[in-house]
């Protein structure tokens, strides 16, 4: 269960900072290779004229036609 502190103290603020590093320093790794193999099949320029919504309905689509 999430409980926000009422005074925002200093204390809260650090541990939230903390739990956000220690999160994103283990999945940074993983997301960069993640990244890296995608651009392989698809390269970035290829996405970059696209917003988020269109690739989540058309990239279904061309990853069938890569294999």
């Amino acid at each position: 269960m999430y409980v926000k502190c009422p005074a925002n103290c200093v204390e809260c603020v650090m541990c939230r900072l903390y739990v956000q590093w220690r999160f994103m320093r283990g999945i940074e790794a993983q997301f960069l290779a993640l990244q890296k193999g995608f651009n392989e099949l698809i390269p970035q320029h290829l996405l970059r004229p696209f917003d988020e919504r269109e690739l989540e309905v058309r990239l279904p689509y061309v990853l069938l036609f890569l294999y």
